[in-house]
């Protein structure tokens, strides 16, 4: 799997604007799963509709709309 592969079965649901395939910083292997960033929220959720749960190059594939991550940020001093 690459990531220009990724992109040019998922442009078949709208423009790709971004393909980030998370690898392994030790083995420098991926680790299983990618970001896929559309130009349109109606292209993304079409790539969900018709990819999630379907086998894609010989893998069952898991596709959702990513979350942001929650916020870090503290307020206060830590308590124990």
């Amino acid at each position: 799997m690459s990531e220009g592969r990724l992109q040019r079965t998922f442009s078949q649901f709208g423009e790709v604007s971004q393909v980030k395939m998370i690898i392994d910083t030790k083995s420098r292997q991926p680790l299983g799963f990618a970001y896929i960033w559309f130009t349109t929220e109606d292209s993304a959720e079409l790539a969900v509709k018709e990819m999630n749960g379907k086998f894609f190059d010989g893998r069952f594939v898991y596709v959702t709309i990513a979350k942001p991550a929650p916020s870090k940020s503290r307020k206060g001093p830590y308590k124990f």
